[in-house]
């Protein structure tokens, strides 16, 4: 059996600079595509709903629904924690507890109606 000879060593060269010219430049760089007229479109679409007679429409006002949930969802729960808090008045600790919840629970209704958890409502 025949020892294999050695690898032959490689040798890393920088290429001189004429070498990195692309040679298939593409043609498309020289043409650039027109920039979008931004005001132009917006007047073609209010020519638009013009003739087909949508820029007569009033938009339809709905009510905030979120709120008024909100309103009443921290309402109610104020309610409940100021009976938990008026029927254990006597023990500090429950007056004290009731009052903290009451603070926890609208910072965490606020929290999750408009701080974004309820994207669309």
């Amino acid at each position: 059996m025949e020892d294999p000879s050695p690898p032959t060593p490689v040798t890393y060269r920088l290429k001189p600079k004429e070498n990195f010219a692309r040679a298939n430049d593409p043609k498309s760089n020289d043409i650039k595509s027109p920039e979008p007229d931004v005001f132009g479109l917006r007047q073609l679409g209010r020519i638009i709903d013009h003739q087909s007679g949508q820029d007569a429409v009033t938009p339809v006002r709905r009510s905030n629904r979120r709120a008024l949930d909100s309103g009443i969802l921290i309402a109610l729960g104020h309610l409940i924690l100021s009976v938990i808090g008026f029927l254990g008045r006597e023990n500090l600790f429950i007056l004290a507890s009731s009052v903290a919840r009451m603070v926890l629970f609208t910072t965490g209704l606020t929290w999750i109606m408009w701080s974004g958890i309820i994207r669309r409502y």
